[in-house]
Parts: structure tokens; sequence; C-alpha cells
């Protein structure tokens, strides 16, 4: 005769894992999620039906997506300047597309282009500057 042994459900071992699935819906709360971010085959799609707002700073090459989630990628060349000023304008759009993105009237899939250095940019120069061109197409709610 065999006997399996069971092992026992710890208590201390399921509050552990409660905890870690806690903090687990904290951080995903203050990130963007994968749903939002563009895949290669969607950007190919996005720059094939595009249509395009030309800003200052940067333009956005958007089109309508039919089902799911709005989305956006930010593309940074290396003719923007050094990776920390890249990286950092990739930040502040995710951030601004973090905390903004429920304004959107429709769902979009949005492509970011830098077209040149900016002098200062912060979230602000950003966020006033992406606002104004989404509310020129119409394509956000009024602030």
């Amino acid at each position: 005769m065999v006997f399996s042994r069971r092992k026992e459900a710890d208590p201390k071992s399921s509050v552990l894992v409660e905890e870690k699935a806690e903090k687990e819906l904290v951080f995903n709360r203050f990130t963007v999620s994968k749903d939002n971010r563009l895949k290669a085959r969607q950007i190919g799609n996005v720059f094939k039906n595009r249509n395009s707002i030309r800003g200052r700073n940067f333009d956005i090459v958007y089109t309508e997506c039919l089902n799911g989630a709005s989305a956006f990628a930010v593309v940074a060349k290396k003719k923007f300047g050094n990776a920390v000023k890249r990286n950092r304008f990739k930040r502040l759009v995710r951030e601004f597309f973090r905390l903004n993105s429920h304004l959107l009237r429709k769902s979009l899939h949005m492509i970011f282009i830098v077209k040149r250095e900016i002098v200062s940019f912060s979230y602000e120069n950003i966020y006033r500057e992406t606002i104004s061109l989404l509310s020129g197409k119409r394509l956000i709610s009024e602030v």
C-alpha cells in the first residue's frame, strides 16, 4: 500500500501570496499596461492607414482602432539627443498617456515622433502641446 502525503496549506504562505498580489495591484496602477503599448504589427498598420498631426516639437501619427483600448508608441531618433534625453521624453509621453487616456473620445492607436531636439522639455510643455494638437482634431474631450 502506497501512501501519498499531501502538503498541508501553510497559513503563513497564503498571507505572503496575498501581500504579493496586493503589491502587484498597487504597482500596476502606476504603470501603462501592455495592452496600451503598440506592437510591431500594429505600428505598421498605423503607418499604413495614418492620419497625422504636426506639432512644433513632435508629430502624432494616429489611426482609429475599432476594437480594444487606445494604445501608443514613442519614436525618438538618435538625432534627438543622447539616450538620457530620449528616454526622458519617452517617460514623459508615457506619463501623459497614463494620466490622460480617459480623455480620448475614440479608441486610437497613436505614435509620437520627436522632430528635433527640444531645448527645455517638461511634462507641462508636452501636456500643453499634446492637448492642443488632439483638441484641434477633436480627438479629446475639453479639459
